[in-house]
């Protein structure tokens, strides 16, 4: 008994911001199909919130979905969205009486959280006709108190690291590319890389999250060259040591990630 109420005691004494953030998801639908569209091109939008307990949590959360998606919405309601996008579709007709088929799938999901911040995972899609669509995922890092703000390199990095950084993820990007048998070795990658990879990320930011032991970096359709020209990059904690902020590498072993890929 005694050993249960120490466990008890134990338990109530962890802080609650190293406990994951209360969430609950939900997803807004909306189909339109223009005569004489057939049914199979109807156009579609669907829309995943994240929603936090806490109210201005999920206002960032909201205005992220805001910014990926093409439909310029003033809310969320299934009435508007479909509103909004017939209005869209509306204007694509030709002088055949055809309509383009559009699509927008965007998402929000608790991609992880530490005790001082957490990350959300945006997910975006959209068609409006040719050959294929396009989309990918981002993340923001946001503390979980005080002011809600996305991190930036700049405040996980220590002065003057940001170009052995860059050498770290372009390497880890060759890797990559090594690894998934899209380069016969990392040498063919760094020299295809160079020297616009250097002086494309001294002035933006990478589309990174805080993981389980490093940090990520996602290179989506486009951000190295063309639609297929894809990475994925996971550098450990141990690498990053003198080039990240000793408080955000304490942040990282305390990381837990929520998400499925």
């Amino acid at each position: 008994m005694q050993k249960i109420l120490i466990s008890l005691l134990l338990a109530a004494a962890i802080p609650a911001l190293a406990q994951a953030p209360k969430t609950k998801s939900e997803t807004i639908k909306a189909e339109y199909c223009p005569m004489p569209s057939e049914k199979e091109e109807c156009s579609k939008v669907e829309i995943t919130r994240l929603i936090f307990a806490e109210p201005a949590l999920t206002a960032f959360a909201d205005s992220l979905l805001h910014n990926s998606l093409e439909l310029k919405l003033a809310n969320f309601s299934s009435s508007h969205v479909r509103k909004k996008l017939k209005k869209e579709v509306d204007e694509t007709k030709d002088d055949d009486g055809k309509y383009l088929r559009l699509e927008q799938d965007a998402d929000n999901a608790l991609y992880g959280y530490s005790p001082d911040y957490l990350t959300i995972r945006t997910g975006y899609w959209a068609y409006g006709g040719g050959p294929h669509g396009n989309g990918g995922e981002y993340f923001s890092t946001i503390p979980r108190k005080g002011k809600i703000r996305e991190l930036t390199m700049k405040d996980i990095l220590l002065p003057g690291k940001r170009d052995a950084l860059i050498r770290l993820v372009k390497e880890g990007v060759a890797d990559d590319y090594v690894d998934g048998q899209k380069a016969e070795n990392r040498q063919e990658v760094l020299e295809w890389l160079s020297p616009s990879f250097e002086r494309d990320y001294r002035k933006q930011d990478f589309n990174w999250t805080l993981d389980e032991g490093g940090l990520r970096f996602v290179f989506n359709s486009y951000s190295l060259g063309s639609y297929l020209d894809l990475a994925d990059v996971t550098l450990p904690a141990e690498k990053l040591h003198g080039i990240i902020k000793p408080e955000i590498l304490r942040q990282i072993g305390k990381f837990k990630k929520t998400a499925k890929d």
